[in-house]
C-alpha cells in the first residue's frame, strides 16, 4: 500500500509538470483568436485590421514574452506600409526582450520616413527598451533622435539613452550639444542623460558646469544636482557651485547647497555657514545639513535629489 501510494504521487507530480510545461508553449490567443489568425490578418488584412493584429499580438507577448513565431510577425510588420501599423507592431515588441533586437535596424525607417513627430517619439521610446540588449546598435539611431527637427523627439531620444545607461557613452558628445537646446525639456532631458551615463568623463562636467549658467532655473538646478552624479569635488566644480549657491531661484540654491554638502570640500565651508542666513528656511536647513554630514551619512528629507 505505501508502495503504491508513493508510486501514485510521483505520477501525479509527473503529469503536474508535463501539463505545466504544455501550458508555457501554448498559444494565450487574444480575445477568443489564436496568434496564427492575428497574424494571417497582419500579413494580408487592410490597414485597420493589420493596426488590430499587431496590438493584439502585442498583448499576446506580453502573456508569452518568449513567443518567437509572434516575435518574428511583429518584426515584419516594421515593413508595413501604413505608419500606425509599424508603430503598433513596434510597440508591441517591448515585451519581446533580447530576441527582438534584430528589430533595431528597422526601426532607422520608422526615425528617417515619418513625416510624424508622434511616430518617431514612439520609435525613440522602443528604441530604448529594446537597446537594453543591443545598447551600441540602439544608442548609434538615438544620436540621430538627438538631433531630430521636433524638440519631443529630442527629448524622448535623451529619455532612452538615459536607459541604456554606460552602453551609450558613444552619445556624449551629441548629448553636451542637447545639453544647450534651446528648448527647456530637451536640455533637462538630456542633462539627466549626462548624469546616468557620463560619469567620471570629464566633457559631462564640462557640459553640466556650463549648465550652471542657463537661463531657465530648472536647467540650473538639474545642472547642480547632475555634478553630483557624474564626479567628486575638484576646484572647478566646487567654485562653479559656489557661485550658483547665491542664485537668485530658491530652488537652484537649494540644489547647489546639497551638492556642496555632498562634495565635502572644505572649500566650500564658508558658503555653507553664510547659507545659514539666507532669506528661505529650505536653503538655511540645507546648509545646516551640508556642514553636519547629513546626506553624506545617509540622512534624507523632501529637499534631497530625487
Amino acid at each position: 500500500m505505501i508502495i503504491g501510494r508513493r508510486r501514485w504521487v510521483a505520477l501525479a507530480t509527473v503529469m503536474m509538470l508535463a501539463n505545466g510545461a504544455l501550458a508555457c508553449t501554448s498559444d494565450p490567443g487574444y480575445k477568443g483568436r489564436s496568434s496564427t489568425e492575428w497574424i494571417g490578418d497582419l500579413e494580408s488584412g487592410n490597414a485597420s485590421q493589420r493596426i488590430d493584429a499587431a496590438f493584439a499580438l502585442g498583448n499576446v507577448l506580453k502573456m508569452q514574452p518568449k513567443s518567437r513565431t509572434v516575435t518574428r510577425a511583429l518584426i515584419g510588420a516594421l515593413r508595413d506600409t501604413a505608419d500606425d501599423v509599424r508603430v503598433a507592431a513596434a510597440t508591441g515588441l517591448r515585451s519581446a526582450g533580447s530576441q527582438a533586437t534584430e528589430a533595431i535596424p528597422l526601426l532607422a525607417d520608422l526615425l528617417a520616413d515619418s513625416a510624424h513627430a508622434e511616430v518617431r517619439v514612439r520609435a525613440v521610446s522602443v528604441l530604448g527598451d529594446l537597446g537594453r540588449n543591443a545598447p551600441a546598435e540602439a544608442t548609434e539611431l538615438l544620436r540621430k533622435g538627438l538631433r531630430d527637427p521636433a524638440p519631443e523627439v529630442r527629448a524622448s531620444a535623451a529619455q532612452a539613452i538615459r536607459g541604456l545607461g554606460q552602453g551609450a557613452r558613444a552619445a556624449l558628445p551629441d548629448l553636451t550639444v542637447s545639453a544647450r537646446d534651446p528648448i527647456a525639456a530637451v536640455k533637462l532631458a538630456s542633462i539627466d542623460a549626462l548624469a546616468s551615463v557620463g560619469v567620471g568623463v570629464g566633457i559631462v562636467t564640462q557640459a553640466l558646469v556650463a549648465a550652471l549658467s542657463d537661463t531657465a532655473s530648472s536647467v540650473r538646478r538639474a545642472a547642480a544636482l547632475g555634478l553630483i552624479r557624474v564626479t567628486t569635488a575638484s576646484p572647478q566644480v566646487t567654485s562653479a557651485l559656489i557661485t550658483t549657491a547665491h542664485d537668485q531661484s530658491t530652488a537652484v540654491r537649494v540644489a547647489a547647497v546639497y551638492a556642496l554638502g555632498m562634495t565635502a570640500d572644505p572649500a566650500a565651508n564658508a558658503t555653507l555657514r553664510g547659507a545659514l542666513a539666507d532669506r528661505d528656511s529650505t536653503v538655511r536647513q540645507e546648509a545646516a545639513h551640508a556642514l553636519a554630514a547629513f546626506h553624506q551619512r545617509g540622512g534624507r528629507d523632501p529637499v534631497e535629489e530625487p
